[in-house]
């Protein structure tokens, strides 16, 4: 009798093993990505970068356990919404204007909030993505945003 190309191993064997490659690889990928933040942090001039990333890891940790404690689940889409809102109120607002990004912001929560109160929650996000398409076509380098000069 021959034997299989791959030998039987047990559910626990295999649970272990799967448990084991799933930290080791999330260990590498924070490495990875703490490696890059004190790159672009310029680490060779900058003292105290990966104590700044060592802060931030643990912040972001802190607050995706908020949000799991919060929402009780956790997956793979779980920011693309934020993310969606945050780069609509940085365009809101203006590219490149801080305090066009924060009024931005400021507009797209009081949107959200005011449409929730007194119209349907379900369209919320329609409300806020509305408005955005509204300023662009009347102000396309948003609100606070300068106008590009192109110097001939």
């Amino acid at each position: 009798a021959s034997q299989p190309a791959f030998a039987e191993v047990s559910e626990e064997t295999a649970y272990i093993f799967n448990t084991l490659l799933f930290l080791i690889g999330g260990f590498l990928v924070m490495w990875m990505a703490a490696g890059f933040a004190m790159l672009e942090a310029g680490f060779v001039r900058t003292k105290h970068a990966a104590v700044i990333c060592l802060k931030n890891i643990g912040l972001y940790s802190v607050a995706g356990l908020m949000f799991l404690l919060y929402y009780g689940v956790i997956d793979f889409y779980i920011g693309f919404l934020a993310g969606v809102k945050a780069f609509t109120a940085a365009v809101l607002g203006g590219i490149g204007s801080l305090p066009g990004a924060m009024l931005g912001g400021l507009l797209i929560g009081l949107i959200e909030t005011f449409w929730s109160g007194y119209f349907s929650v379900e369209y919320k996000d329609v409300a806020a993505f509305s408005i955005l398409a509204i300023v662009l076509i009347f102000m396309p380098e948003g609100l606070l945003g300068k106008p590009e000069v192109e110097k001939v």
